[in-house]
């Protein structure tokens, strides 16, 4: 894991004060970066159809874009300030609630309400460190922990894990989503490599994916089930068929992408996200063509977390 900005030192040393690194993306046809001032002139974002939302642990906050702009990259059109001031994994329920984790002293989880910028909920009980998170059909909140290593559910509505996942091969796990059938996709750089939890199960199943070694984020496509895996490795992302473990594509030019997010709606022309913490971008790929449309650094210092949803 030695890289000119590790692991390390980009998440956990970045989490709780360090700085992150910066430097001009390798893909061909980047755009320039404008100044990375945040902006807040709707709180309430919820007259757009779709929205980005990003982590950026360096700003304390959580920035908020509109979906429909981001080739034009557009500044925020809300910023929500993380209480604790440790951004990490997004997830959003049914009823629109932005659900937030917070990787600082207080180790939270802070819900806000749809258009909110305010939480109206926090949970403490059952995260520690925790990085990765996601929302299955019956509205189950999973959240990767990594001190120390493991996956705490938590059932709709309730402030305490109904459940906590560990041991089986779990030593640092990072991203994590959920495909259309329940099963919990986990990226785990300690253990090198990708796990499934299948559904109703706690059963960690390692999926031997070929082309990984240092697995960050894991994210999957709706209508194909395709899974998409950052790599910090090679600096690129795999994207494997259902049943395979040969990538089927290689996205490269990216130096660590810790965050990535898929389209909820199923939505085949739906998008894509990357987040790279080294470049300090967002990069959008419309799902089946894999080239970037936009890259997105307007209001972006450190994206740690992404999460693609409507309100």
């Amino acid at each position: 894991m030695q890289r000119q900005c590790s692991r390390r030192v980009l998440v956990i040393v970045a989490l709780f004060g360090g700085t992150g690194c910066g430097g001009a993306p390798s893909i061909p046809g980047s755009l320039p970066a404008p100044a990375r001032a945040a902006s807040a002139r709707h709180p309430d974002y919820r007259y757009h159809r779709r929205l980005v939302f990003e982590s950026d642990d360096l700003q304390k906050a959580v920035n908020v874009y509109a979906a429909s702009a981001l080739a034009k990259n557009p500044m925020p059109i809300a910023t929500i300030d993380v209480q604790r001031g440790c951004p990490t994994g997004l997830a959003m329920d049914q009823t629109g609630t932005l659900y937030v984790l917070d990787a600082c002293n207080g180790n939270d989880i802070e819900q806000y309400p749809p258009g909110r910028t305010t939480p109206s909920v926090t949970i403490t009980n059952g995260v520690n460190s925790p990085i990765g998170a996601a929302i299955d059909g019956n509205q189950t909140l999973y959240v990767s922990n990594t001190s120390p290593a493991s996956i705490a559910e938590y059932s709709y509505g309730s402030t305490s894990p109904s459940r906590t996942i560990s041991g089986q091969g779990l030593v640092d796990p990072l991203g994590i989503a959920v495909d259309r059938n329940g099963g919990l996709y986990i990226a785990d750089d300690g253990a090198a490599g990708v796990f499934l939890v299948p559904a109703g199960t706690s059963n960690v199943v390692p999926l031997n994916l070929k082309g990984v070694s240092e697995p960050l984020a894991v994210a999957v496509e709706p209508t194909t089930g395709d899974l998409w895996v950052g790599d910090g490795a090679s600096g690129s992302v795999n994207i494997y068929r259902p049943g395979s473990a040969i990538p089927a594509r290689t996205l490269g030019g990216l130096m660590y992408p810790f965050a990535m997010a898929i389209e909820q709606d199923g939505n085949r022309k739906g998008t894509a996200v990357v987040g790279d913490v080294d470049t300090d971008a967002v990069w959008a790929y419309h799902p089946g063509r894999y080239k970037p449309y936009a890259e997105l650094t307007s209001g972006i210092s450190f994206p740690d977390g992404l999460l693609i949803a409507t309100p």
